[in-house]
């Protein structure tokens, strides 16, 4: 019965909320030194943006799960830029053919298009922790942090996009 009484369930929201707020503080300094890729409000950037309110908010699994899926989105993007793909194709696109073919992109544009090895490092980075939190791991705020770094990184490593 105590659920259903509102002022209850505020009174409770509140005093949680209150003590997190020290830990949210220090999560958005951390988060406010790193600087998002200036680009348009593309899916990637929105996946980065959901991504940096979680780890604000101590969501270390979901802001690892949304920097995957941001990196994901940002190398779709890249992908279907290049010359004879096509939108069928790139639906059966794996992250993992992605960072591949893009990082092979890179070499033989020589860096004209393409993942950088930087890019390509970090994404691979994205990758396992994305799918290690999808399949039941857990990871804590500074490593969720060091995840959403490499995920930005990648943002800012696709050439020719």
């Amino acid at each position: 019965k105590l659920f259903n009484d509102p002022i209850f369930l505020d009174e409770l929201y509140c005093r949680d909320l209150l003590r997190a707020v020290p830990e949210m503080v220090r999560r958005t300094r951390a988060l406010a030194e790193l600087a998002l890729p200036r680009s348009a409000d593309t899916e990637a950037l929105v996946y980065l943006r959901e991504s940096a309110s979680c780890l604000v908010f101590g969501l270390s699994q979901a802001a690892v799960a949304l920097a995957r899926a941001a990196v994901e989105a940002r190398l779709r993007e890249a992908y279907a830029k290049v010359p004879g793909n096509t939108a069928p194709a790139l639906q059966d696109t794996t992250l993992d053919s992605l960072i591949s073919n893009l990082s092979s992109l890179f070499s033989l544009s020589k860096g004209r298009t393409g993942l950088s090895p930087e890019g390509e490092r970090a994404a691979r980075e994205v990758q396992r922790a994305g799918n290690d939190v999808l399949h039941g791991r857990s990871i804590d705020a500074e490593e969720a942090l060091r995840i959403f770094e490499a995920a930005r990184l990648v943002m800012r490593s696709v050439a020719g996009s």
